[in-house]
């Protein structure tokens, strides 16, 4: 019998069970099995370290990082593809990627984004995207991402609020917001973080704001510290707070965590977890640390 002989249902359950390789043979040759691989989320794919997505002109650059054994030792090999955005999905449908870098500077990315399936998309365990022009629909991005755990996000105009981002998502480890003028970060968003935080099988690594509108109370962030879920060692940084020093003090001092403190950082313990806290003002590289006795 001719393989093509054969309906949708039984093909596609053929192809799950074809290596990376053999699929992309077989879709250069045959039209039918290529539409119905682009559908089927149980194929077998390339694991892929980092896959960055790059604007340049009317093209968009495909930058990809992967492992690759060279003379018995593993070592880290790029490679990069150039291709028109209408033909993005082509070119990266067997990649299984860990890590995915978004550098737009055209709705044409946005656009080409959009038809990425939601399958393709479940094995990102990182995302970063950076500064913009490209009017990319943030929420409606991250509905597509809940289990990606690692957000790091520059300047989105179409973000007022970083809790709508973040109630999309299942769990979180890391979050960065950067330079974003426009987006509030306030104590809702500190109790977003701590059922995120909650969901997490490590807890929260690292979080860094800066320059986004941050309305954040001193008892809301105690609150925060007390109830969310940190990794063993966890790093945040805060910037615009106005916090009452004296009540954040009084309640590491309570704590009997407070390792260190300088202008606007904190190195204190919570249970055996280690914490570094920097809020307010940016501070001079030559702030030292006073250590309590």
């Amino acid at each position: 019998m001719n393989l093509m002989e054969l309906p949708n249902e039984i093909l596609d359950m053929i192809i799950t069970y074809l290596e990376p390789e053999e699929i992309s043979n077989t879709c250069q040759v045959n039209k039918r099995l290529y539409h119905l691989v682009h559908k089927n989320s149980r194929i077998r794919r390339f694991p892929i370290k980092k896959l960055e997505l790059l604007d340049v002109k009317e093209h968009v650059c495909i930058h990809i990082w992967t492992d690759v054994m060279r003379h018995g030792n593993k070592e880290c090999a790029t490679f990069c593809k150039t291709t028109h955005h209408s033909q993005l999905f082509h070119f990266i449908y067997l990649f299984k990627v860990h890590s995915l870098v978004i550098d737009g500077r055209s709705n044409k990315l946005r656009n080409a984004l959009k038809s990425i399936p939601t399958w393709w998309l479940d094995s990102v365990k990182i995302l970063n995207i950076k500064e913009t022009q490209c009017d990319l629909d943030m929420l409606n991005f991250m509905r597509r991402l809940r289990n990606c755990p690692e957000v790091s996000i520059d300047p989105h105009y179409t973000i007022n609020y970083i809790s709508d981002v973040l109630l999309e998502m299942n769990s979180l480890k890391h979050l960065g917001l950067k330079n974003a003028r426009t987006v509030l970060f306030d104590d809702n968003t500190l109790d977003v973080l701590v059922s995120l935080s909650n969901r997490s099988d490590t807890g929260l690594k690292s979080i860094e704001v800066s320059d986004a509108v941050t309305s954040i109370t001193t008892n809301k962030l105690i609150e925060f510290l007390s109830t969310a879920k940190f990794a063993a060692n966890c790093t945040m940084k805060f910037e615009g707070l106005d916090l009452e020093e004296n009540e954040l003090l009084k309640f590491l001092e309570e704590q009997g965590s407070l390792k260190a403190s300088a202008a606007d950082n904190y190195k204190f313990t919570l249970g055996d977890r280690e914490i570094t806290l920097s809020v307010g003002r940016k501070t001079d590289s030559s702030d030292s640390l006073s250590y309590n006795e």
